[in-house]
């Protein structure tokens, strides 16, 4: 089978070059972005890591956490691959590591092909479903104004948090006459050739409802777009990403955790960082590397 694999990249790391280099194989094409934030990334050194896949680093935009600017690289790089013709398009973080072989990607997915790994929540998101100012829905019922930099400037935090308050206690509510069901999940998914293209066909759909003033957004895009559209039944539900939000957000993995790694459900986990842990990464690359 032919895999494109869309990587979301913010920095040079040893995962990166690990990550690369476990893809490295004829009918996998790789495509990364790289944030245009980033001032030092050799991208000359990760070429030459590769024998055997394309590698392809796409327009670079600036993209910032909670903002449109994280759907719009996605987009990027769903534009570029789908210049060529892939049986799956694969969206992963550099700083993943695959936790199956390329011979076990590919006999996955010719056994379930047509199928459509995405996240998903089992129903949509209501106006009257429980929670704080940053529930799903709140995240594009509300104008979030300094979703950009709120993060990092504590001033601007306290008056997001205030401007939220004040507009849910006025009945703000941007998407109330809104008659797609709007679903929620993570971000990260395996898609089919013919659902690559039909994401892309919708852009401009995507940048109306998903683009100005939104928060955290990613999570809610892809999943409503194909509820809603003819692609709904080949939806699995399952991202077959393995992720532990319960010891971090989410939880970087350590040296500790390698057999919990390789006997894990899905095709690739996150979050690695040899910051942290630098011989889990060693491990898990040895351990596919000879699977």
């Amino acid at each position: 089978m032919k895999h494109a694999y869309l990587i979301i990249a913010h920095k040079e790391s040893v995962v990166l070059e690990k990550l690369l280099e476990l893809l490295d194989k004829k009918d996998n094409d790789i495509y990364i972005h790289v944030d245009a934030k980033t001032k030092k990334f050799d991208f000359k050194k990760y070429e030459r890591l590769l024998a055997h896949s394309k590698v392809v680093f796409t327009e670079r935009t600036k993209v910032y956490w909670g903002d449109y600017s994280q759907i719009n690289s996605e987009l990027v790089l769903l534009k570029a691959a789908t210049t060529g013709k892939y049986d799956y398009y694969h969206l992963i973080s550099g700083q993943d590591l695959p936790i199956k072989s390329n011979s076990w990607i590919d006999d996955f997915f010719e056994e379930n092909s047509g199928k459509n790994f995405v996240s998903i929540a089992n129903k949509p998101i209501s106006k009257s479903d429980p929670g704080d100012i940053f529930n799903p829905y709140s995240r594009l019922s509300l104008f979030h104004l300094w979703v950009k930099w709120w993060r990092k400037n504590k001033i601007l935090k306290a008056m997001e948090y205030v401007s939220l308050q004040i507009q849910r206690k006025v009945g703000v509510d941007r998407i109330a006459d809104l008659k797609e069901q709007i679903y929620y999940g993570a971000n990260w998914f395996s898609i089919t050739d013919d659902c690559a293209r039909y994401v892309v066909s919708q852009e401009k759909h995507i940048k109306e409802l998903f683009g100005k003033y939104t928060r955290c957004a990613d999570e809610l895009f892809l999943q409503t777009v194909l509820i809603n559209s003819h692609f709904r039944n080949s939806v699995t539900g399952n991202n077959l990403r393995y992720v532990d939000f319960e010891r971090g957000k989410p939880y970087v993995w350590h040296k500790e955790d390698k057999e919990e790694l390789l006997t894990a459900d899905g095709i690739f986990a996150r979050k690695f960082d040899e910051q942290i842990d630098a011989l889990i990464v060693e491990e898990i690359y040895s351990s596919i590397k000879e699977a």
